[in-house]
C-alpha cells in the first residue's frame, strides 16, 4: 500500500502528472454546433476561465471536466486499463482536495496572450524521443499535442493534449506512462 500511495502522490504532483479530460462549450453568446469539435485552444481558454474564476464551485467544476472517465482510458490504454485507472481514480481525489493550488499554479502569470500548439507526432525529436514509447501503445489516429502558452507575465510549456472519445485530454507527463506502468508489474 506504501508504494501504491507514493506512486500516486507522485503521478499526481512530480512530473507523471495525470490524465485530464476537456470539452469546450459556447462562451459570450456564440453558438457553437452540437457536432462542433472544440479546438485545443476553445478547450484549453475553457480550463482556464474555470480554473481562473473567485468561485470555488466553477474551479472544481473545471478541474472535473479535465478528469478522465474510465472509458476514455480504455480507448487509450485497453490491456492496461485496470492497472492504470485505480491510480488515476486515486489522484482525481487528490487533485480535487487541493483545487485552489492547482488553479492558482495553472493560471499563475495572468491572462493568455497566446497559445501555440505543437503536434508531437509531427515532431521528430518529440516523436522519436520522449514520446516514442507512449505513441507505440495508443491508437494512431489519436491526436497528441503540447502548448506553450503565453501570459501576461510568463510562457510555460505544458505537456500531452491528445483527442480522444470526442474529448481533449490533458495528459502531464505522458511519455513517463509506460515507466508507471512497468512499475506496477
Amino acid at each position: 500500500m506504501r508504494l501504491r500511495h507514493t506512486l500516486v502522490k507522485v503521478f499526481v504532483w512530480g512530473g507523471l502528472g495525470a490524465v485530464v479530460v476537456a470539452s469546450s462549450g459556447a462562451e459570450g453568446g456564440q453558438e457553437v454546433r452540437r457536432d462542433a469539435r472544440p479546438t485545443l485552444e476553445e478547450a484549453f481558454r475553457g480550463w482556464d476561465k474555470g480554473f481562473s474564476s473567485d468561485r470555488k464551485d466553477d474551479r472544481v467544476d473545471a478541474l472535473r471536466s479535465m478528469l478522465p472517465r474510465k472509458e476514455e482510458i480504455a480507448l487509450l490504454f485497453p490491456e492496461q486499463v485496470d492497472l492504470l485507472w485505480p491510480i488515476l481514480d486515486e489522484g482525481h481525489t487528490a487533485m480535487l482536495e487541493n483545487v485552489d493550488q492547482m488553479a492558482a499554479q495553472m493560471t499563475r502569470g495572468g491572462g493568455i496572450t497566446a497559445i501555440k500548439p505543437i503536434d508531437v507526432r509531427a515532431d521528430a525529436r518529440r516523436a522519436e524521443g520522449p514520446y516514442r514509447e507512449v505513441l507505440a501503445m495508443i491508437p494512431q489516429d489519436v491526436e497528441v499535442f503540447e502548448l506553450v502558452v503565453t501570459r501576461g507575465r510568463s510562457t510555460s510549456g505544458s505537456s500531452a493534449y491528445l483527442y480522444v472519445n470526442n474529448r481533449w485530454c490533458w495528459v502531464r507527463g505522458f511519455e513517463a506512462i509506460p515507466k508507471l506502468l512497468e512499475s506496477l508489474r
